[in-house]
Protein backbone atom coordinates (compact mmCIF):
# COMPACT_ATOMS: atom_id res chain seq x y z
CA UNK A 1 0.00 0.00 0.00
CA UNK A 2 1.34 3.40 -0.44
CA UNK A 3 1.91 4.10 2.63
CA UNK A 4 4.14 1.28 3.99
CA UNK A 5 7.17 0.37 2.51
CA UNK A 6 8.00 -2.86 0.55
CA UNK A 7 10.16 -4.93 2.38
CA UNK A 8 12.86 -5.79 -0.13
CA UNK A 9 16.11 -6.16 1.50
CA UNK A 10 18.34 -5.74 4.34
CA UNK A 11 19.86 -3.12 3.05
CA UNK A 12 23.55 -4.42 2.91
CA UNK A 13 23.00 -6.54 0.07
CA UNK A 14 20.72 -9.61 1.69
CA UNK A 15 17.34 -9.99 -0.07
CA UNK A 16 14.77 -12.46 -0.86
CA UNK A 17 16.53 -14.59 -3.54
CA UNK A 18 20.00 -14.65 -1.97
CA UNK A 19 18.44 -15.71 1.51
CA UNK A 20 16.32 -18.75 0.08
CA UNK A 21 19.20 -19.80 -1.92
CA UNK A 22 21.05 -20.53 0.92
CA UNK A 23 18.34 -23.53 1.34
CA UNK A 24 18.44 -24.39 -2.06
CA UNK A 25 14.76 -22.58 -3.05
CA UNK A 26 14.53 -20.24 -6.37
CA UNK A 27 12.40 -17.21 -5.35
CA UNK A 28 10.98 -14.60 -7.56
CA UNK A 29 9.97 -11.20 -5.93
CA UNK A 30 6.95 -10.04 -7.76
CA UNK A 31 6.04 -6.23 -6.50
CA UNK A 32 2.23 -5.75 -7.63
CA UNK A 33 0.25 -2.24 -7.39
CA UNK A 34 -0.08 0.03 -4.34
CA UNK A 35 -3.28 0.91 -4.66
CA UNK A 36 -4.12 -1.29 -1.66
CA UNK A 37 -7.20 0.78 0.47
CA UNK A 38 -7.33 0.61 4.15
CA UNK A 39 -10.39 -0.71 5.19
CA UNK A 40 -10.72 0.79 8.63
CA UNK A 41 -7.99 2.85 9.82
CA UNK A 42 -4.10 2.68 9.75
CA UNK A 43 -4.82 -0.36 11.63
CA UNK A 44 -5.40 -4.30 10.25
CA UNK A 45 -6.95 -6.92 11.14
CA UNK A 46 -6.19 -10.39 10.10
CA UNK A 47 -9.80 -10.83 8.38
CA UNK A 48 -9.04 -7.40 6.24
CA UNK A 49 -5.65 -8.98 5.46
CA UNK A 50 -7.58 -12.15 4.21
CA UNK A 51 -10.46 -9.88 2.08
CA UNK A 52 -7.21 -8.04 0.70
CA UNK A 53 -5.27 -11.26 -0.37
CA UNK A 54 -8.41 -12.70 -1.97
CA UNK A 55 -9.52 -9.85 -4.17
CA UNK A 56 -5.84 -9.56 -5.73
CA UNK A 57 -5.21 -13.70 -5.90
CA UNK A 58 -4.52 -14.97 -8.93
CA UNK A 59 -4.81 -19.37 -9.51
CA UNK A 60 -1.71 -21.01 -9.50
CA UNK A 61 -0.47 -24.55 -10.79
CA UNK A 62 0.72 -25.73 -7.43
CA UNK A 63 2.34 -28.30 -9.24
CA UNK A 64 4.51 -25.73 -11.52
CA UNK A 65 4.50 -22.78 -8.58
CA UNK A 66 4.07 -21.80 -5.65
CA UNK A 67 2.74 -18.39 -4.38
CA UNK A 68 3.25 -16.35 -0.79
CA UNK A 69 0.91 -13.23 -0.51
CA UNK A 70 3.14 -10.70 1.44
CA UNK A 71 0.87 -7.35 2.37
CA UNK A 72 2.73 -3.95 3.45
CA UNK A 73 1.09 -2.23 5.78
CA UNK A 74 1.36 0.84 8.59
CA UNK A 75 0.09 -0.87 11.13
CA UNK A 76 -1.39 -4.62 12.50
CA UNK A 77 -3.84 -5.20 15.41
CA UNK A 78 -2.56 -7.20 18.08
CA UNK A 79 -3.61 -10.49 17.55
CA UNK A 80 -4.07 -11.83 21.68
CA UNK A 81 -4.42 -9.46 24.68
CA UNK A 82 -2.20 -11.92 26.58
CA UNK A 83 0.49 -9.92 24.66
CA UNK A 84 -0.49 -6.59 25.16
CA UNK A 85 0.10 -5.72 28.79
CA UNK A 86 0.65 -1.99 28.35
CA UNK A 87 -2.00 0.66 25.90
CA UNK A 88 1.32 1.08 23.91
CA UNK A 89 1.83 -2.77 23.30
CA UNK A 90 -1.99 -2.29 22.26
CA UNK A 91 -1.71 0.93 19.79
CA UNK A 92 1.68 -0.90 18.65
CA UNK A 93 0.21 -3.97 17.03
CA UNK A 94 2.15 -6.61 15.63
CA UNK A 95 5.23 -6.33 13.94
CA UNK A 96 4.27 -9.19 11.31
CA UNK A 97 1.55 -11.51 11.63
CA UNK A 98 1.18 -14.90 9.54
CA UNK A 99 -3.03 -14.45 9.61
CA UNK A 100 -3.66 -17.21 6.88
CA UNK A 101 -3.15 -20.11 9.03
CA UNK A 102 -6.75 -21.65 8.61
CA UNK A 103 -9.44 -22.29 5.90
CA UNK A 104 -12.87 -21.14 6.31
CA UNK A 105 -15.91 -19.44 3.37
CA UNK A 106 -13.93 -18.92 0.22
CA UNK A 107 -10.10 -19.23 1.21
CA UNK A 108 -9.81 -22.94 1.18
CA UNK A 109 -5.68 -22.97 0.69
CA UNK A 110 -4.35 -21.95 3.56
CA UNK A 111 -1.15 -20.48 4.35
CA UNK A 112 -0.20 -17.98 1.78
CA UNK A 113 -0.68 -15.05 3.26
CA UNK A 114 1.12 -12.72 5.50
CA UNK A 115 1.73 -9.05 6.46
CA UNK A 116 4.25 -6.74 7.85
CA UNK A 117 3.89 -3.17 9.48
CA UNK A 118 6.55 -0.27 8.77
CA UNK A 119 5.30 1.92 11.47
CA UNK A 120 5.60 -0.91 14.17
CA UNK A 121 7.59 1.57 16.70
CA UNK A 122 10.12 0.37 19.01
CA UNK A 123 10.45 1.51 22.31
CA UNK A 124 13.11 2.89 24.07
CA UNK A 125 13.96 0.26 25.70
CA UNK A 126 18.01 -0.63 26.28
CA UNK A 127 17.46 -4.12 24.08
CA UNK A 128 16.59 -2.35 21.25
CA UNK A 129 19.67 -0.27 21.29
CA UNK A 130 20.88 1.07 17.78
CA UNK A 131 16.27 0.90 16.26
CA UNK A 132 15.27 2.93 19.71
CA UNK A 133 12.24 5.03 19.12
CA UNK A 134 12.49 3.82 15.14
CA UNK A 135 9.33 2.83 13.13
CA UNK A 136 10.26 -1.11 12.45
CA UNK A 137 10.31 0.28 8.00
CA UNK A 138 13.31 2.31 8.79
CA UNK A 139 15.55 -0.27 9.91
CA UNK A 140 16.92 -4.19 8.95
CA UNK A 141 13.85 -5.80 11.30
CA UNK A 142 11.42 -4.89 8.82
CA UNK A 143 12.95 -7.21 6.33
CA UNK A 144 13.53 -9.73 8.25
CA UNK A 145 10.08 -9.93 9.98
CA UNK A 146 8.66 -10.63 6.68
CA UNK A 147 11.28 -13.69 6.26
CA UNK A 148 10.58 -14.64 9.53
CA UNK A 149 6.22 -15.20 8.87
CA UNK A 150 7.05 -16.15 5.25
CA UNK A 151 8.79 -19.57 7.56
CA UNK A 152 5.45 -19.60 9.18
CA UNK A 153 4.04 -19.67 5.80
CA UNK A 154 6.18 -22.81 5.10
CA UNK A 155 5.13 -24.30 7.85
CA UNK A 156 8.47 -23.42 10.58
CA UNK A 157 7.08 -22.95 13.98
CA UNK A 158 10.03 -20.30 16.27
CA UNK A 159 13.67 -21.60 16.50
CA UNK A 160 15.82 -20.26 19.10
CA UNK A 161 19.06 -22.20 18.80
CA UNK A 162 20.66 -19.09 17.38
CA UNK A 163 19.76 -15.34 16.22
CA UNK A 164 18.33 -16.70 12.51
CA UNK A 165 15.13 -16.18 11.01
CA UNK A 166 12.79 -17.75 13.12
CA UNK A 167 13.78 -17.28 15.94
CA UNK A 168 12.17 -14.07 17.55
CA UNK A 169 13.21 -10.25 18.05
CA UNK A 170 12.76 -10.00 21.05
CA UNK A 171 14.73 -12.99 21.88
CA UNK A 172 17.62 -11.72 19.41
CA UNK A 173 17.53 -8.69 21.14
CA UNK A 174 17.85 -9.41 24.61
CA UNK A 175 21.23 -11.65 23.25
CA UNK A 176 22.78 -8.86 22.37
CA UNK A 177 22.53 -7.82 25.72
CA UNK A 178 25.48 -10.46 25.98
CA UNK A 179 27.52 -9.29 23.41
CA UNK A 180 27.89 -5.50 23.58
CA UNK A 181 30.16 -5.60 20.61
CA UNK A 182 27.48 -6.32 18.07
CA UNK A 183 24.49 -4.65 19.65
CA UNK A 184 20.92 -5.19 18.18
CA UNK A 185 20.42 -5.65 14.92
CA UNK A 186 23.69 -6.15 14.42
CA UNK A 187 23.67 -9.68 15.86
CA UNK A 188 20.80 -10.49 13.21
CA UNK A 189 21.95 -14.16 11.33
CA UNK A 190 20.80 -13.84 7.89
CA UNK A 191 20.15 -17.08 7.80
CA UNK A 192 18.09 -20.56 9.00
CA UNK A 193 18.88 -22.43 11.88
CA UNK A 194 20.79 -25.87 10.87
CA UNK A 195 17.31 -27.75 11.55
CA UNK A 196 15.31 -25.29 9.47
CA UNK A 197 17.28 -25.62 6.40
CA UNK A 198 16.80 -29.47 6.85
CA UNK A 199 13.33 -29.04 7.07
CA UNK A 200 12.87 -26.67 4.22
CA UNK A 201 16.10 -28.82 1.65
CA UNK A 202 13.69 -32.53 3.07
CA UNK A 203 9.91 -31.38 3.54
CA UNK A 204 8.23 -33.00 1.26
CA UNK A 205 6.23 -30.37 -1.24
CA UNK A 206 2.56 -31.49 0.26
CA UNK A 207 4.07 -29.45 3.53
CA UNK A 208 5.61 -26.37 2.84
CA UNK A 209 3.73 -25.41 -0.43
CA UNK A 210 0.26 -22.99 0.08
CA UNK A 211 -2.68 -25.00 2.00
CA UNK A 212 0.38 -27.44 3.00
CA UNK A 213 -0.12 -30.20 5.63
CA UNK A 214 0.84 -29.39 9.18
CA UNK A 215 3.59 -30.60 11.15
CA UNK A 216 1.71 -30.80 14.27
CA UNK A 217 1.78 -34.61 14.71
CA UNK A 218 5.29 -35.15 15.00
CA UNK A 219 8.00 -35.14 12.59
CA UNK A 220 7.78 -35.19 8.97
CA UNK A 221 10.49 -35.54 7.18
CA UNK A 222 13.21 -36.88 9.76
CA UNK A 223 16.37 -37.58 9.31
CA UNK A 224 17.99 -41.52 9.09
CA UNK A 225 20.33 -42.22 11.79
CA UNK A 226 23.43 -44.01 11.34
CA UNK A 227 24.65 -43.60 14.74
CA UNK A 228 21.96 -45.70 15.99
CA UNK A 229 20.57 -49.22 15.03
CA UNK A 230 17.09 -50.32 16.45
CA UNK A 231 16.41 -53.56 17.21
CA UNK A 232 12.69 -55.41 17.78
CA UNK A 233 12.54 -58.97 18.82
CA UNK A 234 9.00 -60.57 19.81
CA UNK A 235 9.30 -61.99 23.60
CA UNK A 236 7.35 -65.26 21.96
CA UNK A 237 7.28 -65.86 18.24
CA UNK A 238 3.62 -67.49 18.45
CA UNK A 239 0.85 -65.76 19.87
CA UNK A 240 -2.97 -66.84 20.28
CA UNK A 241 -5.91 -65.61 18.55
CA UNK A 242 -7.11 -62.43 20.81
CA UNK A 243 -3.84 -62.55 23.15
CA UNK A 244 -1.62 -58.90 22.87
CA UNK A 245 1.54 -59.10 21.28
CA UNK A 246 4.53 -58.44 23.56
CA UNK A 247 7.50 -57.30 21.67
CA UNK A 248 11.13 -56.10 22.85
CA UNK A 249 12.84 -52.51 21.56
CA UNK A 250 16.69 -52.00 21.73
CA UNK A 251 18.13 -48.34 20.40
CA UNK A 252 21.94 -49.10 20.40
CA UNK A 253 24.81 -46.54 19.59
CA UNK A 254 26.72 -48.03 17.01
CA UNK A 255 29.31 -45.27 16.72
CA UNK A 256 32.31 -44.93 18.26
CA UNK A 257 31.40 -41.47 20.13
CA UNK A 258 28.43 -40.84 22.48
CA UNK A 259 25.11 -39.73 20.73
CA UNK A 260 21.95 -38.75 22.31
CA UNK A 261 18.74 -40.81 22.01
CA UNK A 262 15.18 -40.71 23.94
CA UNK A 263 15.49 -41.48 27.80
CA UNK A 264 12.45 -44.04 27.42
CA UNK A 265 11.06 -46.62 24.07
CA UNK A 266 7.82 -47.21 26.43
CA UNK A 267 5.19 -46.64 23.87
CA UNK A 268 3.47 -43.66 25.85
CA UNK A 269 6.63 -41.78 25.63
CA UNK A 270 5.62 -40.47 22.16
CA UNK A 271 9.05 -41.16 20.51
CA UNK A 272 7.68 -44.76 19.66
CA UNK A 273 5.31 -45.47 16.63
CA UNK A 274 4.88 -47.90 14.39
CA UNK A 275 2.57 -49.89 12.28
CA UNK A 276 1.67 -54.04 11.71
CA UNK A 277 1.15 -55.43 8.47
CA UNK A 278 -1.16 -58.05 8.32
CA UNK A 279 -1.57 -61.67 5.94
CA UNK A 280 -3.25 -59.53 2.90
CA UNK A 281 -1.01 -56.95 3.11
CA UNK A 282 -3.28 -54.46 5.16
CA UNK A 283 -1.64 -51.71 7.62
CA UNK A 284 -2.28 -50.87 10.68
CA UNK A 285 -0.75 -48.16 12.93
CA UNK A 286 -0.22 -47.59 16.73
CA UNK A 287 1.23 -45.00 18.60
CA UNK A 288 0.93 -43.00 22.27
CA UNK A 289 -2.78 -42.64 23.66
CA UNK A 290 -1.44 -39.35 24.71
CA UNK A 291 1.90 -37.34 23.42
CA UNK A 292 4.81 -35.85 25.85
CA UNK A 293 5.77 -33.02 24.45
CA UNK A 294 9.07 -32.94 26.51
CA UNK A 295 11.52 -32.73 23.88
CA UNK A 296 14.39 -32.86 26.52
CA UNK A 297 13.50 -35.91 27.68
CA UNK A 298 16.80 -37.31 26.25
CA UNK A 299 20.08 -39.24 27.43
CA UNK A 300 24.20 -39.91 26.24
CA UNK A 301 24.89 -43.26 24.65
CA UNK A 302 28.54 -44.11 25.47
CA UNK A 303 29.62 -46.38 22.30
CA UNK A 304 27.82 -49.85 22.15
CA UNK A 305 25.24 -48.86 25.15
CA UNK A 306 21.52 -49.08 24.15
CA UNK A 307 18.12 -47.99 25.85
CA UNK A 308 15.58 -50.98 26.14
CA UNK A 309 12.29 -51.44 26.64
CA UNK A 310 9.31 -53.45 25.91
CA UNK A 311 5.65 -52.74 23.83
CA UNK A 312 2.43 -54.86 24.31
CA UNK A 313 0.37 -54.22 21.06
CA UNK A 314 -3.24 -55.32 20.53
CA UNK A 315 -5.04 -52.40 18.83
CA UNK A 316 -4.13 -49.49 17.09
CA UNK A 317 -5.82 -46.59 15.47
CA UNK A 318 -7.59 -48.80 12.78
CA UNK A 319 -8.86 -51.15 15.22
CA UNK A 320 -7.65 -54.67 16.27
CA UNK A 321 -3.87 -54.82 15.22
CA UNK A 322 -4.14 -58.51 14.77
CA UNK A 323 -7.58 -59.49 14.02
CA UNK A 324 -6.77 -62.90 11.78
CA UNK A 325 -4.78 -65.78 11.67
CA UNK A 326 -1.86 -65.88 9.93
CA UNK A 327 1.88 -64.26 9.68
CA UNK A 328 1.93 -60.58 10.85
CA UNK A 329 5.11 -57.84 10.51
CA UNK A 330 5.08 -55.45 12.98
CA UNK A 331 7.20 -52.40 11.84
CA UNK A 332 8.72 -49.81 14.67
CA UNK A 333 9.84 -46.66 14.26
CA UNK A 334 11.88 -43.96 16.93
CA UNK A 335 12.23 -39.85 16.00
CA UNK A 336 13.09 -37.76 18.32
CA UNK A 337 14.60 -33.90 18.07
CA UNK A 338 18.50 -34.87 18.18
CA UNK A 339 21.31 -32.85 18.54
CA UNK A 340 23.19 -31.74 15.12
CA UNK A 341 26.98 -31.09 14.58
CA UNK A 342 25.83 -27.29 16.18
CA UNK A 343 25.05 -28.24 19.72
CA UNK A 344 22.60 -25.55 19.55
CA UNK A 345 20.57 -26.66 16.78
CA UNK A 346 18.37 -30.06 16.77
CA UNK A 347 17.59 -32.33 13.93
CA UNK A 348 14.48 -34.41 13.15
CA UNK A 349 16.14 -38.02 14.09
CA UNK A 350 14.11 -41.31 13.14
CA UNK A 351 15.42 -45.00 13.32
CA UNK A 352 13.27 -48.01 12.26
CA UNK A 353 13.57 -52.19 13.02
CA UNK A 354 10.89 -54.88 12.28
CA UNK A 355 10.25 -58.38 13.42
CA UNK A 356 7.71 -60.76 12.90
CA UNK A 357 4.79 -62.91 14.50
CA UNK A 358 2.42 -65.79 13.98
CA UNK A 359 -1.29 -65.32 15.28
CA UNK A 360 -2.28 -68.75 15.94
CA UNK A 361 -6.04 -69.72 15.10
CA UNK A 362 -8.33 -70.25 17.75
CA UNK A 363 -8.25 -73.86 19.21
CA UNK A 364 -12.51 -74.18 19.38
CA UNK A 365 -15.50 -71.93 19.16
CA UNK A 366 -15.51 -70.92 22.53
CA UNK A 367 -11.96 -69.54 22.24
CA UNK A 368 -12.92 -67.87 18.89
CA UNK A 369 -15.76 -65.85 20.69
CA UNK A 370 -14.01 -64.85 23.48
CA UNK A 371 -10.89 -63.50 21.01
CA UNK A 372 -13.75 -61.80 19.08
CA UNK A 373 -15.40 -60.44 21.94
CA UNK A 374 -11.84 -59.15 23.55
CA UNK A 375 -10.97 -56.96 20.18
CA UNK A 376 -14.51 -55.60 20.02
CA UNK A 377 -14.24 -54.38 23.73
CA UNK A 378 -10.58 -53.19 23.18
CA UNK A 379 -10.92 -51.45 20.22
CA UNK A 380 -14.30 -49.34 20.89
CA UNK A 381 -12.42 -48.14 24.43
CA UNK A 382 -9.32 -47.56 22.45
CA UNK A 383 -11.02 -45.80 19.93
CA UNK A 384 -12.77 -43.11 22.83
CA UNK A 385 -9.28 -42.91 24.57
CA UNK A 386 -7.40 -41.30 21.37
CA UNK A 387 -9.67 -38.34 21.29
CA UNK A 388 -6.98 -35.57 21.25
CA UNK A 389 -7.17 -31.55 21.51
CA UNK A 390 -4.89 -28.82 19.72
CA UNK A 391 -4.08 -25.28 20.76
CA UNK A 392 -4.00 -22.79 17.78
CA UNK A 393 -0.58 -21.31 17.54
CA UNK A 394 0.10 -17.68 17.09
CA UNK A 395 2.30 -16.77 14.65
CA UNK A 396 2.04 -12.90 15.43
CA UNK A 397 4.57 -10.78 17.32
CA UNK A 398 7.86 -12.12 15.72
Amino acid sequence: MPLAEIPLDNGAGMNWQKLFAKVGWNITLLISDRNVEEPSGESWNRAEAHAAMLARREKSNLDVEWRYHVLAVRKIDKVSAATAPTPFDRENGERGHMYDDISFGSNTVRREGLMVASHWLFSDDARWCLVRGKHAGMTVTYFRTAVHELGHALGLRHNNADNGVMNTTEVIAENSLKTPETPFPSNISWSFAADDEHRLRHWPDIVVRPGGASNADGPIASLKSDSHKLNVTPLLPTTPLGAPVRINVALRNVTNTSVDAPSTLSLHSGFVRGHVIDPTGTSRTFSALVINENEDAMQILAPGEQVEDSLTLLHGGQGALFPEPGSYRIVVEVTWRGRAADPANRIDLIVSGETNVVVNPAVDSAHEEAAASAHHARCIAGAGSRRRSFKRGNWGDP
